[in-house]
């Protein structure tokens, strides 16, 4: 599958706000991903925290902040999570007028091989 997120804040150390949307049409699954538009996309979730939980997660660590912004109703794969955290931490620390806009296709996942994190890929890599 492949999703978006848009990750917007009200002003710095404001509330954050989490838009998903995913490709659900089956007739774009093999279409470029340059080429995909917003209009491709199907709105999924969205999802509004208070800019101070926000930012008491981010003191305690990535892995509280992935608790927080997981809900019942918005629960992002692991490595999706942490790539969402790791982005809410850099907009708290940088403001952006301007959402942010995250891109992932399951199928970057099944390039790693099972004993292999994404991480690990990207050292092996370098």
């Amino acid at each position: 599958m492949r999703q978006k997120y848009i990750l917007t804040q009200d002003g710095p150390g404001g509330d954050l706000h989490i838009q998903e949307f995913a490709v659900v049409d089956k007739d774009l699954k093999n279409l470029d991903r340059e080429l995909l538009h917003h209009e491709h996309f199907d709105f999924i979730a969205e999802v509004h925290y208070p800019g101070a939980e926000i930012q008491r997660s981010i003191s305690q660590g990535t892995a509280s902040l992935v608790n927080t912004l997981r809900t019942p109703n918005f629960f992002p794969i692991g490595p999706y999570a942490n790539k969402l955290a790791e982005t809410v931490i850099a907009l708290y620390e940088t403001p952006q007028e301007a959402p942010l806009v995250l891109f992932f296709d399951d199928v970057d996942l099944m390039l790693f091989t099972e004993e292999e994190t994404p991480e690990e890929a990207e050292a092996a890599e370098a």
